[in-house]
């Protein structure tokens, strides 16, 4: 289970997507390549307020959402990516079913703001890979050691 925060994914290299509830109000009326590739990936939502789901293809995860994760690690071959959930990518990470966070950092010191581990939690992790985007931005990837 791959988070990525800051920016959207290689949706080349994904095989599944979980997805805050934003995304599904947000994407499916989007096109164009990566849209269209982005919407024909199957779709895991995390939502506690979404009785059925308009965005296809995807499937609304039950309660509780870790064990749906648990299950769907078990099942789902390929990578599997969080999109638009701090909430979700905190939580998932506290119970060890995060493997990877692919950030992207970009030049802008806003001096507040959430913090993608939360004030007690810990993580280990180690650099993959570092990438110059330009005009600043850097994409880095880190495997989380359990």
């Amino acid at each position: 289970m791959v988070a990525n925060r800051g920016g959207l994914c290689n949706c080349s290299r994904v095989d599944v997507n979980y997805a805050a509830r934003a995304f599904a109000g947000a994407w499916p009326s989007r096109t164009g390549s990566f849209a269209d590739r982005f919407n024909a990936l199957p779709k895991l939502v995390a939502s506690r307020t979404l009785k059925a789901l308009a965005w296809g293809p995807s499937k609304l995860l039950a309660e509780p959402i870790e064990d749906s994760v648990r299950k769907a690690k078990d099942t789902v071959k390929g990578a599997i990516y969080i999109h638009g959930s701090l909430a979700l990518t905190q939580n998932l990470s506290k119970d060890g079913l995060i493997d990877e966070y692919h950030l992207l950092t970009y030049p802008i010191v806003l001096g507040e703001g959430r913090r993608l581990f939360g004030e007690k939690q810990k993580a280990e992790l180690e650099l993959m890979s570092l990438e110059d985007l330009g005009s600043g931005v850097v994409a880095q990837k880190y495997r989380v050691k359990h």
